[in-house]
């Protein structure tokens, strides 16, 4: 992987930090070839090997990350159900792949289901609890003429939705596009990385050739090593791995947080945050209710005992 990256970098008129590693690879693994065939010198097949190793570690790392990241926003989808009730055109009620529903569809979701489509309420009345695109856990009331959107859940009462939006269009999908193209963007600190790492390799290649001109003009055998050693010491890995890893890692953080970029950019502005305003007391809370307080002016147990049975047949989650 590194040589195939070096010529990609090369033929695009580009240094990256692949050329460098090549380099040293390349001569470190030619000159102990040519130690080892001459039956003299020193040779570092083994310091070649850990070399790459490391390298090879390190995107390792990176890879696992990005990957990571990726599933954190793959999940968002799982949200939506793999199944709706599709109303015929005689009222029979199918159960049908939720990915076939075309715009027009009748869809019947009782009570407990997930919502599998973004669609108009055509008959019906029940609390829709909407937390996983707002933040909000308190359900909101939805009657005849209202949207509800897939991956939200529908809580009392049965309803038929009429499927508005295609698929890829649904607001769920929308969010999951905002955050594939968060993470596609770079932000000012990666670009920077990027745009350094370039006079960075040049300085490396100029000083490993300084190095190895230096010592074989003061006449010492062990100019070449001394050159890759250069290349080696300062290949800048950290410079063009750490950045992005870090990146990729704050991103999955925060979506397994309940944070959603829309921007890579936020990353960089973040930093100089130092009020945060919330809409709204679901964006830091929890969503699981209890008492905490009860005050009553008669008998306790009477009190709890009629509140329990006002209660007792509501599906309501406050209930």
């Amino acid at each position: 992987p590194f040589y195939k990256n070096s010529l990609s970098a090369l033929s695009a008129k580009r240094l990256n930090m692949d050329i460098p590693v090549s380099i040293a690879i390349v001569l470190a693994f030619s000159a102990s070839a040519y130690a080892t065939v001459k039956s003299g010198g020193e040779v570092y097949f083994e310091s070649v090997s850990m070399f790459v190793f490391f390298l090879l570690l390190g995107r390792f790392f990176e890879q696992r990350a990005k990957k990571k990241a990726a599933m954190v926003s793959s999940n968002l989808l799982k949200l939506v159900p793999t199944t709706a009730n599709k109303i015929a055109s005689d009222n029979s009620v199918d159960s049908v792949p939720a990915k076939t529903l075309a715009i027009g569809d009748l869809v019947l979701v009782k009570p407990g289901e997930t919502i599998p489509a973004d669609g108009m309420i055509v008959s019906g009345t029940s609390h829709v609890n909407e937390a996983v695109l707002t933040g909000e856990q308190l359900p909101v009331a939805k009657s005849q003429g209202q949207w509800a959107y897939a991956s939200t859940i529908n809580i009392d009462s049965p309803i038929t939705l009429r499927v508005e939006v295609e698929r890829g269009e649904q607001l769920i999908s929308r969010i999951i596009k905002l955050q594939e193209q968060a993470q596609g963007e770079k932000p000012y600190l990666a670009n920077l990385a990027d745009t350094l790492s370039q006079y960075v390799i040049i300085g490396i290649l100029v000083l490993a050739t300084s190095t190895y001109i230096g010592w074989t003009v003061v006449g010492n055998e062990h100019a070449l090593w001394y050159a890759i050693a250069v290349l080696v010491a300062t290949c800048p890995c950290a410079l063009s791995l750490a950045t992005p890893s870090a990146y990729t890692c704050a991103g999955a953080t925060m979506s397994s947080n309940g944070l959603l970029l829309r921007s890579g950019k936020a990353l960089d502005t973040l930093t100089k945050v130092n009020h945060i305003c919330f809409d709204k007391t679901g964006t830091v809370t929890t969503g699981e209710f209890s008492i905490t307080l009860i005050e009553t002016t008669s008998d306790r147990e009477h009190v709890l005992a009629v509140a329990a049975a006002l209660e007792s047949f509501s599906q309501h989650p406050i209930a």
